[in-house]
């Protein structure tokens, strides 16, 4: 991605720093839950602010859907036609322990790439269970990342991963600011009582 796409994008990234404002701005660094002890409820205030901004900027972006089942079991990178978009979309394996530890219980993700001449920041990532089927909802689902990984691994990390973490994992506040992909209507999973389990996990957190 070139620089001047970078500028001119500024202030659309800095659309998302609005949590900062709340007298916390964590470091840069791989932070572990344990070290975000604060007395106020940043995690909730970064939902409050950014849930429809979020919102209007994935849908602005045209993601591609996720495909029921993992096709990238055999290849690392896959050109898949996409009915809604109708276009190709190439899709690349993001299975590594730093992106599945995000997704925790997720067998595989993808992440789609930034097309040709795109002006869009955001890619879409589909992770998939045991059997290599979508999931669609609870704590292994996979979720829109608003700044593409090929852009900046830095940028990617403070916009879509730091949150994560200062939710101390709580998927169920984190999904509401980038929910889970499931345009092709696959079927639910995990399954109503797995997901409740994960839910009553939480409590832990």
């Amino acid at each position: 991605m070139q620089n001047g796409n970078n500028v001119a994008n500024t202030n659309t990234i800095n659309e998302f720093y609005k949590w900062e404002s709340d007298d916390f701005v964590p470091p840069l660094d791989r932070l572990e839950h344990n070290d975000l002890d604060i007395g106020s409820d940043v995690c909730g205030n970064w939902v409050e602010c950014n849930s429809k901004f979020a919102q209007d900027f994935i849908n602005n972006a045209t993601l591609p859907g996720c495909p029921c089942i993992f096709p990238l079991i055999r290849v690392k990178t896959k050109h898949i036609f996409d009915v809604t978009l109708d276009t190709d979309v190439t899709w690349l394996d993001s299975s590594g322990h730093d992106d599945l530890v995000y997704k925790p219980g997720a067998k595989a993700c993808m992440r789609s790439t930034l097309a040709s001449g795109t002006t869009t920041l955001a890619v879409q990532q589909c992770c998939y269970d045991d059997t290599y089927m979508l999931v669609t909802r609870g704590r292994a689902a996979g979720t829109p990342m608003l700044i593409s990984p090929e852009i900046s691994e830095e940028l990617h990390y403070k916009i879509d991963l730091l949150p994560w973490v200062i939710c101390k994992g709580d998927w169920t506040r984190y999904n509401q600011v980038l929910p889970p992909n499931n345009d092709f209507r696959c079927a639910e999973n995990p399954n109503e009582e797995t997901l409740q389990f994960q839910k009553s996990l939480l409590s832990n957190y």
